[in-house]
Order: C-alpha cells, then sequence, then structure tokens
C-alpha cells in the first residue's frame, strides 16, 4: 500500500479536525482545491472510517481553511477584475 503512502502525504498530512458534533465530523484542508479533491476522491471512505471508529454513523465535511477561502475569494475577484480590463 505505497500508494496509500503518496495519497496520505500529498492531501491528508496537512488537514486538521476543526469540529466534532453529535452527527457530524468537520476537517479543515488548507486550500479550496484540496478539500474538493479529498471530498471527491475520499469522502466515503474516511466518513466510514470516522464512524467505525466512532461506533456510530457520523456525517464528515472537508471545508477549506478561512484563509484559504479568503485567498480564493481574493483570487476571483482579481480575475474578475483583470478580464473587465481586458
Amino acid at each position: 500500500a505505497p500508494e496509500h503512502g503518496r495519497v496520505y502525504e500529498a492531501w491528508l498530512a496537512t488537514t486538521a479536525l476543526d469540529a466534532v458534533t453529535d452527527t457530524e465530523v468537520t476537517v479543515v484542508a488548507g486550500s479550496s482545491f484540496q478539500a474538493e479533491w479529498i471530498t471527491r476522491k475520499y469522502l466515503d471512505p474516511l466518513a466510514a472510517l470516522v464512524s467505525a471508529v466512532a461506533g456510530r454513523p457520523l456525517g464528515l465535511t472537508v471545508r477549506p481553511s478561512d484563509a484559504a477561502e479568503g485567498a480564493a475569494v481574493r483570487d476571483a475577484g482579481q480575475a474578475e477584475l483583470f478580464q473587465r480590463e481586458s
């Protein structure tokens, strides 16, 4: 399973636990792209793992950090401004 080690290092190692409720676990990723990629590729197996460890069904949400969200909004705004000027 060397591929799993590469996936962990590339996509999961920099995530952090953000919140845990009775029904949901929220994990923070470093960027919007990272959060979307993890959600698209690994949400179901990770949610199953979290639920198995907790001993009950739990939802899993992966979101970008606030800093990453702000950068994405800023970058989108700059891209829009650039398009208007062109």
